[in-house]
């Protein structure tokens, strides 16, 4: 058995699929107010939901990342350029609100995340397309895990007001 069939006998494709269908489905019903409690509890309960959708990427993901090089080099790639944006997110926004200016940082915001999110959108269908193409399925789960991550930290995170 070569390295390639390794990686695919190590990952439970149907868990990882059962994983991410159901974080969908609980953000989709975190977001239309089927959880119906108060705005504080509604908080915690979303970041529970979000440290759970972390937990759960790195038990599922931790077998392939130690095992082969190229994925923990496709991972760090992909995590650098994400956190390198929420650095500048997180920077523009603190100067914004040391200028008094909540409403000109809200708009700050909006544009930010539309001018970093759409192209980011666009790149990982590309590139989750070209993966699957190649049959890249540990590369393609990894692209996966983290736009799921982002959609948990926006939908979970009540900066939106979920």
């Amino acid at each position: 058995m070569n390295h390639k069939e390794q990686l695919f006998q190590d990952m439970n494709y149907k868990t990882i699929s059962y994983f991410l269908s159901s974080t969908l489905i609980i953000g989709l019903l975190y977001t239309n107010g089927w959880f119906d409690v108060s705005y504080t509890f509604r908080q915690f309960l979303g970041f529970i939901f979000l440290i759970l959708y972390f937990v759960g990427t790195i038990i599922l993901v931790q077998r392939l990342i130690l095992k082969d090089r190229k994925l923990r080099k496709h991972l760090l790639v992909r995590l650098s350029v994400l956190l390198f944006i929420a650095l500048i997110i997180v920077i523009s926004q603190w100067l914004m609100h040391k200028q008094n200016d909540r409403l000109g940082a809200g708009y700050l915001l909006y544009f930010e995340l539309l001018g970093f999110g759409i192209p980011l959108i666009i790149y990982t269908a590309i590139e989750s397309v070209w993966l699957l193409a190649k049959k890249k399925y540990a590369a393609l789960c990894i692209d996966l895990f983290l736009v799921m991550g982002i959609y948990c930290l926006v939908i979970f995170s009540s900066i939106f007001g979920f």
